[in-house]
């Protein structure tokens, strides 16, 4: 199969990717088969990451549906609710403030918070899932 810009394709089993001359690629997981739920949120976590350098709107839409696979497989430790907690705020904070900044992005300090939760939410589930 060829993609072209804006293309998407959902794979279903294994696969080669071969990327052209100044390609991007967003890759989502949408299912483990084998259970693997850290990897599943590990998959989330860095699709925010990524949507963070790039606009608010994706960034909005990335973190929802990582709160969205948090709530589906929680993990009984405090740090977690927290996390969720401070993931849901700065969610919260992206929509009320979207339309404030001229050019639709976080910046450097929202890009470190969405790090830094991501990275200890990774940690988190390798820890205790």
């Amino acid at each position: 199969d060829v993609l072209e810009k804006g293309d998407y394709a959902k794979i279903r089993g294994d696969c080669i990717v071969e990327p052209g001359i100044h390609t991007d690629l967003l890759v989502t997981l949408e299912s483990t088969d084998d259970g693997s739920i850290p990897v599943l949120i590990k998959s989330r976590c860095r699709t925010l990451e990524i949507s963070a350098r790039s606009s608010d709107h994706e960034t909005i839409m990335h973190g929802e549906s990582l709160l969205n696979t948090l709530e589906k497989h929680p993990i009984d430790v405090e740090q977690y609710y927290e996390l969720v907690g401070d993931l849901r705020h700065e969610l919260d904070s992206l929509r009320s403030s979207e339309d404030l900044r001229r050019d639709g992005t976080l910046g450097e300090e929202g890009r470190q918070k969405i790090e830094r939760l991501t990275n200890n939410m990774i940690d988190i589930y390798d820890l205790h899932a």
